[in-house]
């Protein structure tokens, strides 16, 4: 999700600190807030049964990894936003690495220009205003990022006018797919904004705590501004981070200002209502991320699912994010 900045949101700040590590306790607490993620079905939706919807039929879904480790490069375009190179039966294509996409896209044009055929498999995808659409699926015989080939992956089939704005039919992002949280779930990685590269790692120690969740879309467990224990996702595809009108119930959280705002999601340009508040804080393991002047959004990414709060890349500015899934915990750098 991209604002499109009117007057009331542009003195929005983030700030990030270094601190001790927060240590995840299994608390009672904690337990409430694991059972609020556990009863979500979408949230825990199995990967392989999205593929074989997405698929129909299709053949299976192969993962091959030719390097335990490597790097690719990474740009900013325009909005803020990552871009990587990826190969599209061996066609080198642009796209955007969205950790909260839940699921990789490929646009109708990018699709075609490949001789990825679409085929009778249909997703819901649900946009940052809420509104919903039906998208039809594709399988390309081979993605590679890197050393990481997928042979067989499905992926949703887009208009480019549903994730990007466009000018005369042109791309003004520079983006022909998604790079979503199904394909980035499986690794180990590094969003690294200071040297502008994502790198697959393989990690060897142990983690101190479990502070994610895992399921179809980055879940941390952080803490907010009184110590509790709270839900927020990552949304390397948002600039901008964003909190749930339900957290606004503590004296030093303040609306400040409501206002319409332009905002670019997985359905294009849409017109929202937002608020403004004065601060929020969070601690996400061993980062105080301070909020200044931050914007209220849908947070409810599962219909069963309300999240307290997305941060947008704003927090790994000249640092890096790193996700070891296999051991289900994150950690700014």
């Amino acid at each position: 999700m991209k604002v499109r900045k009117q007057a009331m949101f542009n003195s929005h700040k983030c700030y990030v600190v270094d601190t001790k590590p927060a240590m995840i306790q299994n608390t009672p607490q904690y337990q409430r807030l694991l059972n609020r993620v556990m009863a979500s079905s979408m949230h825990h939706a199995k990967l392989e049964e999205v593929y074989q919807n997405l698929a129909n039929g299709g053949p299976a879904q192969e993962k091959r990894l030719y390097l335990p480790e490597f790097s690719v490069p990474l740009r900013k375009n325009l909005f803020g936003l990552y871009l990587i190179n990826v190969s599209v039966n061996d066609i080198e294509k642009s796209f955007l690495l969205d950790t909260g996409a839940q699921v990789s896209a490929i646009t109708e044009k990018c699709a075609k220009e490949c001789g990825c055929e679409s085929n009778q498999g249909v997703m819901q995808i649900e946009s940052f205003a809420g509104s919903a659409k039906e998208l039809s699926a594709a399988v390309v015989k081979k993605l590679r990022v890197g050393a990481l080939e997928l042979v067989n992956q499905p992926m949703v089939l887009s208009s480019l006018q549903d994730i990007s704005p466009t000018l005369f039919g042109i791309s003004l992002t520079g983006i022909e797919g998604i790079l979503g949280w199904d394909i980035l779930s499986q690794l180990d990685f590094e969003i690294d904004d200071a040297n502008r590269t994502f790198n697959v790692i393989q990690y060897q120690g142990e983690v101190s705590s479990c502070n994610m969740i895992s399921g179809m879309f980055p879940t941390l467990v952080v803490l907010n501004g009184k110590k509790e224990y709270a839900l927020a996702g990552f949304d390397s595809g948002a600039k901008t981070s964003w909190i749930s009108e339900h957290i606004i119930d503590d004296d030093k959280i303040k609306k400040v200002d409501d206002g319409e705002a332009i905002v670019l999601g997985v359905h294009g340009l849409e017109t929202t209502h937002l608020s403004l508040v004065n601060e929020v804080r969070f601690k996400f393991h061993q980062s105080n991320l301070v909020f200044e002047n931050i914007i209220t959004g849908r947070t409810n990414i599962f219909k069963d699912l309300e999240f307290d709060a997305v941060f947008g890349n704003e927090i790994i500015r000249k640092r890096k994010i790193r996700f070891i899934n296999s051991q289900n915990f994150a950690q700014i750098i």
